[in-house]
């Protein structure tokens, strides 16, 4: 019965893409731990009872099983889903990217404008690139 569970929920995740199928999956991860958190406090609740009820004890043990077995499920649909899912920036990223690029390089022209740099880088080019003249 649980194989088919699994088989059905990993059936109608596969037609969604991966970040519906990662939401969908936390989701029921979420809902599940509750549910269990919820089954170990009752557990715990009749282990210590004066009299204690077996059946309860048992019934919530394997219905907190398989609520794990939906758990794995979910975290498999994830582990599968991850790989379809991609690291996508935004288009201002990369426009703000290349404006800071820009505004480097001319922050950087200005600061040799002004420090007189420039023209002494100027001079050693025109150095280098001079033609020799033979003697």
């Amino acid at each position: 019965m649980r194989v088919v569970l699994c088989g059905i929920l990993c059936c109608m995740t596969a037609c969604q893409g991966g970040e519906k199928q990662i939401a969908s999956s936390s989701t029921d991860i979420v809902d599940l731990a509750h549910k269990s958190k919820a089954r170990f406090e009752i557990i715990y609740r009749e282990a210590n009872a004066p009299e204690v009820n077996t059946s309860v004890i048992s019934s919530e043990a394997l219905s907190g099983e398989a609520e794990q077995q939906q758990i794995i499920a979910a975290v498999n649909t994830i582990i599968h889903a991850l790989p379809q899912v991609q690291d996508v920036a935004s288009e201002w990223l990369g426009v703000l990217k290349w404006l800071s690029i820009l505004a480097g390089i001319v922050g950087v022209s200005v600061l040799i404008w002004q420090t007189g740099a420039g023209v002494a880088i100027k001079r050693g080019i025109l150095w280098i690139t001079k033609p020799k003249v033979a003697s």
